[in-house]
């Protein structure tokens, strides 16, 4: 045990410190083990996410489609709709986009369109779920193009696609993402 006053090693039973000469309480001051590290905050804030991402990509997604009548789920990844949805360019919805994205939303999200528009690549996400960039702006580069995410269903599908060949999509558009429309449950429309 150690001197309440000045740190003193001092033998067990010890009432006063042999240096300074302080009584000692009843309770004796003994040496604590080394704190343990604390984690600083941003290292919560990536351990969160983290946590996040991982429930998220495990979590079922939604396959719901719009299929023409009598037509199988199993064939839905090439759809030939007669559902009437509303058709727009991808160029279009970019531009809606890029000059007021809160007006675009009321316009646009959380509903289904028909967009057209010409293949810029055909990808992959972290998630390993394919997607599609549609060429969004007017000219030969373009740095804002649509995003139209497909389930791993469509794999088959769009590895038949070339960049540059003219496609329509069915999606639901999702917002804005870093610059970029995103439209989401996605399926090729013949």
């Amino acid at each position: 045990m150690y001197c309440q006053k000045c740190g003193a090693e001092l033998q067990d039973g010890t009432n006063a410190c042999p240096q300074c000469g302080i009584p000692q309480a009843v309770a004796p001051v003994v040496a604590t083990p080394a704190a343990r590290k604390k984690v600083p905050w941003w290292g919560w804030v990536i351990s969160v996410l983290v946590l996040l991402w991982i429930i998220g990509s495990l979590a079922p997604k939604d396959k719901t489609t719009a299929l023409s009548p009598g037509q199988s789920k199993q064939g839905a990844s090439v759809a030939t709709s007669s559902i009437e949805v509303p058709m727009v360019s991808a160029i279009d919805l970019n531009a809606t986009y890029q000059a007021n994205e809160v007006k675009a939303d009321a316009k646009y999200k959380g509903h289904q369109f028909r967009v057209k528009g010409s293949v810029v690549s055909i990808n992959k996400d972290i998630t390993d779920e394919p997607y599609v960039c549609l060429k969004g702006e007017r000219g030969e580069f373009s740095l804002q193009d649509l995003h139209a995410n497909f389930s791993k269903d469509d794999l088959s599908t769009l590895a038949e696609l070339k960049k540059g060949q003219p496609i329509t999509v069915l999606g639901t558009v999702d917002g804005l993402f870093m610059g970029c429309v995103i439209l989401k449950e996605c399926q090729l429309i013949k």
